[in-house]
Protein backbone atom coordinates (compact mmCIF):
# COMPACT_ATOMS: atom_id res chain seq x y z
CA UNK A 1 0.00 0.00 0.00
CA UNK A 2 3.06 2.52 0.83
CA UNK A 3 3.86 2.23 -2.77
CA UNK A 4 1.23 2.38 -4.23
CA UNK A 5 0.45 5.56 -2.65
CA UNK A 6 4.60 7.27 -3.95
CA UNK A 7 3.90 5.90 -7.01
CA UNK A 8 0.67 8.14 -7.28
CA UNK A 9 3.05 11.66 -5.82
CA UNK A 10 5.23 11.18 -8.86
CA UNK A 11 4.40 13.79 -11.66
CA UNK A 12 3.62 13.37 -14.94
CA UNK A 13 5.94 13.98 -17.30
CA UNK A 14 4.78 17.50 -19.58
CA UNK A 15 3.23 16.49 -23.17
CA UNK A 16 5.86 15.14 -25.35
CA UNK A 17 6.47 16.41 -29.03
CA UNK A 18 9.01 16.28 -31.55
CA UNK A 19 12.16 17.97 -32.27
CA UNK A 20 14.35 17.86 -35.27
CA UNK A 21 18.34 17.12 -34.64
CA UNK A 22 21.33 16.17 -36.78
CA UNK A 23 21.04 13.00 -35.86
CA UNK A 24 17.55 12.51 -36.47
CA UNK A 25 14.39 13.02 -34.90
CA UNK A 26 13.83 12.84 -30.64
CA UNK A 27 11.08 12.72 -28.61
CA UNK A 28 11.06 15.75 -26.19
CA UNK A 29 9.30 16.26 -22.80
CA UNK A 30 9.33 18.89 -20.31
CA UNK A 31 9.58 17.88 -16.62
CA UNK A 32 10.01 20.46 -13.51
CA UNK A 33 13.01 20.64 -11.51
CA UNK A 34 11.08 20.52 -8.25
CA UNK A 35 9.39 17.34 -8.76
CA UNK A 36 12.35 15.70 -9.12
CA UNK A 37 12.88 15.25 -5.57
CA UNK A 38 9.80 14.08 -3.53
CA UNK A 39 8.81 13.79 -0.16
CA UNK A 40 6.37 11.41 1.53
CA UNK A 41 5.57 9.91 5.58
CA UNK A 42 9.26 8.37 6.61
CA UNK A 43 10.41 7.93 2.94
CA UNK A 44 11.81 10.17 0.16
CA UNK A 45 12.43 9.64 -3.55
CA UNK A 46 14.58 10.95 -6.23
CA UNK A 47 13.64 10.28 -9.98
CA UNK A 48 16.55 8.67 -11.29
CA UNK A 49 14.78 7.28 -14.75
CA UNK A 50 12.10 7.71 -17.21
CA UNK A 51 10.73 4.65 -19.32
CA UNK A 52 9.52 5.38 -22.95
CA UNK A 53 7.47 3.24 -24.58
CA UNK A 54 6.61 3.47 -28.03
CA UNK A 55 3.28 1.81 -29.41
CA UNK A 56 3.39 -0.01 -26.31
CA UNK A 57 6.22 -1.59 -26.91
CA UNK A 58 9.04 -2.72 -24.33
CA UNK A 59 9.74 -0.11 -22.19
CA UNK A 60 13.33 1.64 -22.85
CA UNK A 61 14.99 2.92 -19.50
CA UNK A 62 15.71 6.52 -21.32
CA UNK A 63 17.81 7.38 -17.78
CA UNK A 64 17.63 11.61 -17.27
CA UNK A 65 18.67 12.41 -20.67
CA UNK A 66 19.11 16.22 -20.33
CA UNK A 67 18.57 18.34 -23.52
CA UNK A 68 18.41 21.67 -22.28
CA UNK A 69 17.79 23.28 -19.35
CA UNK A 70 15.51 26.30 -18.47
CA UNK A 71 13.71 28.09 -15.06
CA UNK A 72 13.19 25.47 -13.22
CA UNK A 73 12.84 22.70 -15.47
CA UNK A 74 14.69 20.29 -17.81
CA UNK A 75 13.60 19.18 -21.13
CA UNK A 76 14.35 15.67 -21.76
CA UNK A 77 14.72 13.59 -24.43
CA UNK A 78 15.39 10.59 -26.87
CA UNK A 79 15.92 9.57 -30.47
CA UNK A 80 13.45 7.68 -32.04
CA UNK A 81 13.70 4.53 -32.99
CA UNK A 82 14.64 3.58 -36.60
CA UNK A 83 12.09 1.37 -36.28
CA UNK A 84 9.43 3.72 -35.77
CA UNK A 85 7.83 5.19 -38.74
CA UNK A 86 4.55 7.44 -39.29
CA UNK A 87 2.03 8.26 -37.04
CA UNK A 88 3.12 6.15 -33.56
CA UNK A 89 2.09 6.45 -29.70
CA UNK A 90 4.72 7.23 -27.04
CA UNK A 91 4.20 6.73 -23.31
CA UNK A 92 6.79 8.67 -20.76
CA UNK A 93 6.98 7.61 -17.09
CA UNK A 94 9.32 9.18 -14.23
CA UNK A 95 10.23 6.25 -11.90
CA UNK A 96 12.21 7.11 -8.52
CA UNK A 97 14.00 5.51 -6.12
CA UNK A 98 12.81 5.79 -2.87
CA UNK A 99 14.90 6.06 0.46
CA UNK A 100 14.99 3.70 2.78
CA UNK A 101 14.43 1.22 0.02
CA UNK A 102 13.28 -1.71 2.59
CA UNK A 103 10.46 0.16 3.04
CA UNK A 104 8.98 1.07 -0.54
CA UNK A 105 12.05 0.37 -3.17
CA UNK A 106 11.36 1.73 -6.89
CA UNK A 107 8.09 2.84 -7.77
CA UNK A 108 6.81 5.38 -11.07
CA UNK A 109 4.46 7.38 -11.91
CA UNK A 110 1.42 7.87 -13.96
CA UNK A 111 2.37 7.80 -17.52
CA UNK A 112 2.04 10.77 -20.33
CA UNK A 113 0.51 9.05 -23.54
CA UNK A 114 0.91 11.35 -26.79
CA UNK A 115 0.20 10.51 -30.37
CA UNK A 116 2.65 11.96 -32.90
CA UNK A 117 3.29 11.74 -36.27
CA UNK A 118 6.71 11.48 -38.29
CA UNK A 119 6.23 13.63 -41.73
CA UNK A 120 7.29 11.65 -44.83
CA UNK A 121 9.92 14.82 -45.53
CA UNK A 122 11.52 14.21 -43.05
CA UNK A 123 11.42 17.44 -41.60
CA UNK A 124 10.21 17.36 -37.80
CA UNK A 125 7.89 19.85 -35.92
CA UNK A 126 8.02 21.52 -32.57
CA UNK A 127 4.78 22.07 -32.17
CA UNK A 128 3.55 20.30 -29.07
CA UNK A 129 0.66 17.70 -29.63
CA UNK A 130 -1.49 17.55 -26.25
CA UNK A 131 -4.06 14.28 -26.31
Amino acid sequence: MIELLLALALSAPAPARLISTAQGPVIAWDYRDADLVLSATNATGTVTRFEVRFNAGAAIDAGLPVLSTGTGSKTYGIPVPASVSGTFTASIVACATWTPATITGSSCGDPTTVTLALPQSGCVSTVRVHC
